[in-house]
């Protein structure tokens, strides 16, 4: 193919497919190659296990927590709005073929894999939206007009479809990138994880790729046959020899013998998977792929040897609060920016409720719920509220508590009361 019709290939493929599929136009570009001779794709990188179990951990764990709408009721005070138009999408099923977990669990994969999500706000003629229709990042294009946004989505039957940015919520990671004619100002497109680490993605493959060709041939080194000095084989014995020698190295056969003659010897070539360190390799990409994706070894199955209870404890609190709790508040905003109308965001926000996940241990809870109540800052219905517990009837877990030997600035504290004498009884009657 001559560099022109190259050159209209990767444009017919730049519009078809846009600029935020990695395997597509990266590929293109720099040909996806890595050091390790594998061609990363998105597509590619899910065949990783660990790529794989990072994705689905952060995916599932968004989509498992509580998201709900508060309304402002006063200064520092809130309540759920349970009658707004978005709560019934974003807290139950934004659509009629998914529910919340399952679109959340989506736009956190696409996130992760195309470093964006998108999604068409279908709306009413008042333009209330009705559906969050989930869009495959792979087809859509985004060009810059007039300073705006603007969408364009190919179907599979090559309908393409065009979007003005009020009907489109589009979600980015790590949005450093800029358009592909560098025309559009950053932060337009979000950086796919996948492309920015193909080099550790592919050596992962590349760890697979030799694992699989060396079981297949029955974990077997190539072989050589070395004879004598003087001996000469003919081309009808040669070519036999290689025949013999294929057949021997087959799977099937690999507990069967072989004979040789005019002293001929047979040795293995290449290195061993020790010598190579094969599994000190996988070990070590599993480790770099969580590195990549900010997610603790122990939660994809690899505890590694110094983990213990404790301080796995305390990764996963670090997990909430350095991965989840990011991840949240870049969701967190981009919905009250591009779901809560200018009008609605002066009195509604969104937010995940991450209490649950923060809490920590039930001892250390406990000890806080302690503190908390004793210094009067909670009360015991608050407190029952985050250990998913009804309040008291009749409103006697309301009131708060305050320690004795405290008070307002400027005030002198109450005085106790004086505790009362406790009558004498009995005596010295002869007295």
């Amino acid at each position: 193919m001559s560099i022109l019709n190259r050159i209209r290939t990767l444009k017919d493929n730049i519009l078809l497919r846009g600029l935020s599929d990695p395997n597509h136009w990266i590929l293109r570009i720099v040909g996806g190659g890595t050091s390790a001779g594998i061609t990363v794709t998105a597509d590619k990188a899910l065949k990783v296990s660990a790529a794989y179990a990072c994705i689905g951990v952060l995916a599932r764990q968004i989509a498992s927590l509580p998201l709900m709408i508060y309304q402002r009721t006063g200064e520092n005070e809130k309540k759920v709005a349970s009658d707004h138009y978005l709560y019934p999408l974003l807290h139950d099923a934004p659509n009629q073929w998914m529910t919340s977990f399952e679109w959340r669990e989506g736009m956190i994969a696409h996130l992760n894999l195309n470093g964006e999500s998108f999604n068409h706000k279908v709306m009413d003629s008042k333009g209330v939206i009705t559906d969050l229709i989930p869009l495959n990042p792979v087809n859509m294009k985004v060009s810059v007009i007039n300073g705006e946004p603007r969408y364009e989505y190919t179907y599979e039957d090559q309908h393409i479809d065009k979007f003005p940015p009020e009907k489109i919520w589009h979600l980015k990671n790590m949005p450093i990138s800029s358009d592909f004619n560098g025309n559009a100002p950053e932060g337009i497109r979000g950086l796919s994880p996948i492309s920015a680490a193909k080099e550790s993605l592919g050596l992962a493959l590349a760890s697979d790729d030799h694992g699989g060709r060396f079981f297949s041939n029955g974990a077997a080194l190539g072989l050589v046959v070395k004879f004598p000095d003087g001996v000469k084989l003919s081309t009808n014995a040669k070519d036999f020899l290689k025949e013999s020698l294929a057949e021997y190295a087959k799977p099937e056969n690999k507990f069967k013998s072989i004979i040789l003659d005019q002293g001929g010897t047979l040795e293995k070539i290449g290195m061993s998977n020790e010598d190579s360190q094969f599994l000190e390799t996988r070990q070590f990409q599993v480790e770099e792929i969580c590195r990549i994706f900010g997610v603790p070894p122990i939660l994809i199955g690899h505890p590694g040897n110094t983990m213990t209870y404790a301080s796995a404890e305390q990764l996963f609190l670090s997990f909430a609060i350095y991965t989840i709790r990011p991840l949240c508040v870049r969701i967190e905003q981009s919905m009250n920016h591009f779901l809560l109308s200018e009008k609605d965001r002066k009195q509604y926000y969104i937010e995940f409720n991450l209490s649950g996940l923060l809490r920590g241990d039930t001892t250390s809870r406990f000890n806080a719920y302690s503190i908390a109540r004793q210094w009067g800052w909670m009360n015991v219905d608050e407190i029952r509220a985050l250990e998913n517990m009804n309040p008291l009837p009749g409103g006697k877990g309301m009131a708060y508590l305050q320690p004795m030997n405290m008070t307002e600035p400027g005030k002198k504290p109450p005085k106790p009361k004086p505790e009362p004498i406790p009558e004498q009884k009995g005596g010295n009657e002869d007295a």
